[in-house]
């Protein structure tokens, strides 16, 4: 499958909305959107590329 399939392909998943809260507050930041398959993969995923983007 080349790179353009796989791009359509993860479009057709639906689209997941990232929200954090803080342990004290009760405001919720809205982190960023992703196309997984479910639920879990969304957390997954996002925890994922939260590690990767401290890493850098």
């Amino acid at each position: 499958m080349n790179t353009t399939a796989n791009t359509a392909a993860l479009k057709e998943w639906p689209l997941w909305e990232v929200f954090v809260r803080s342990k004290q507050g009760l405001e919720h930041k809205h982190c960023g959107s992703l196309h997984a398959s479910d639920s879990e993969h969304a957390l997954q995923w996002h925890a994922m590329s939260t590690r990767a983007a401290r890493k850098a």
